[in-house]
């Protein structure tokens, strides 16, 4: 954005006052031909949170010729370095504002020329950026003369910093973007990682607090056994009795930021916000995740065979019993069995045992729950001299059926 262009607004005049609380006319000591109309209590809120009530007064822009709200400076410099961190120093003429680390413009900074009349400066990190018309008037709530300053123009100015406003004419609520609360680089290059037994992370620019979330993984189920927000950057995972017996669990750290913008971990390192880990022997050892899951998530290419007249596997580890289902080439089931051996006589019974044309489905099934399935075709003939075998046939379902 030009700031230059503030000097002629075209678009936005604030709400006029005449129409809200009972107003108090103030007498001004007019640093800029600013005729005084009137002044009313105002809102400043961030985050959610109120953090200020001054009052605001409706006066003529000289820039515009129209009648807009100007909001003392004092009040908005302690809102933004309480709420935003944004630090301010003000002399009478010049306000310069100094964006905290993590925080920066979004727009080029554009230095502009000193201004020749009676406007002050505005200037972030140091950079004048905007010259804005101001009014000298008492405030009812010190009882001090102050600085007032129209707020279309701060909020403009602030705009180019990732604070965004919304202003209905008595309240000014402001954050900063959500989707700038921690750039893109700071939440991906976020150094998340075990010591000792303790998960510990880097502290990231404008977060409000992080969650901890730690649950079990017993093979079976997960369960969450813990979730508590802190503002501290580390987390005793023995800390808590719910989480400090043995086994195998899982850990997650997510971020909050001002503005309620939200960023889970996700670092190049780990490659997922779920840190797994086991507590043994009253200590963390990172990087271990629950066996069994294990086992599950390395049998892909699980790949049961038929030998002879027989279906063959290879046995796995944290089965609770393996089963086998036998249908023709119409789709219809003729036989369901469970087993814990490791082989099946595909002629084992006379229902399944006609010349013809077959599927048969192995599959296993683990204890906590998965499963995997290996669907196998094959045909039943009867020989003149061999008497009935088991071969191998085409998908009945592809072109090569016959």
């Amino acid at each position: 954005m030009n700031f230059k262009c503030m000097l002629v607004r075209t678009s936005f005049v604030a709400s006029v006052l005449a129409s809200v609380l009972p107003t108090t006319s103030v007498a001004m000591a007019a640093v800029n031909p600013v005729a005084a109309s009137t002044m009313s209590k105002m809102v400043i809120d961030l985050d959610g949170q109120q953090v200020a009530a001054p009052y605001g007064l409706a006066a003529i822009d000289p820039s515009s010729g129209q009648q807009t709200t100007f909001m003392p400076i004092y009040y908005v410099m302690q809102a933004l370095k309480n709420g935003l961190s944004i630090q301010s120093t003000w002399d009478g003429n010049n306000w310069n504002l100094t964006l905290p680390s993590g925080m920066s413009p979004s727009v080029t900074l554009k230095a502009m020329s000193a201004p020749t009349n009676a406007f002050k400066s505005v200037f972030i990190n140091n950079v004048r950026v905007a010259t804005v018309p101001s009014v000298n008037a008492k405030d009812p709530t010190s009882g001090q003369v102050t600085t007032y300053v129209p707020i279309w123009y701060i909020i403009q100015i602030l705009k180019d910093v990732n604070v965004q406003s919304n202003w209905n004419g008595t309240s000014w609520v402001m954050g900063p973007s959500t989707s700038n609360s921690a750039s893109t680089s700071s939440v991906d290059n976020w150094s998340v990682q075990f010591k000792g037994n303790s998960l510990v992370w880097g502290q990231l620019p404008n977060a409000k607090y992080y969650t901890v979330t730690v649950e079990r993984d017993n093979g079976i189920d997960v369960t969450k056994l813990y979730q508590a927000n802190t503002k501290a950057v580390s987390f005793n995972l023995l800390g808590n009795s719910k989480i400090s017996q043995s086994g195998y669990y899982d850990v997650s750290v997510t971020a909050t930021f001002s503005g309620n913008g939200q960023a889970s971990v996700s670092t190049a390192s780990m490659g997922t916000q779920d840190y797994p880990y086991e507590v043994t022997n009253g200590k963390v050892v990172q990087g271990v995740t629950n066996p069994i899951q294990n086992e599950v998530d390395n049998t892909t290419n699980w790949n049961p065979q038929f030998k002879g007249n027989s279906v063959v596997w290879n046995k796995l580890k944290y089965v609770q019993y393996y089963d086998v289902t036998i249908s023709d080439n119409n789709g219809d089931q003729l036989l369901y069995e469970k087993t814990q051996a490791l082989s099946f006589n595909l002629l084992s019974k006379t229902s399944i045992s006609k010349p013809g044309n077959y599927e048969v489905d192995v599959s296993v099934a683990f204890v906590n729950g998965s499963g995997i399935t290996a669907p196998m075709y094959y045909e039943i003939k009867k020989g003149a001299s061999s008497g009935v075998t088991v071969e191998p046939a085409p998908n009945p379902w592809s072109s090569a059926w016959n």
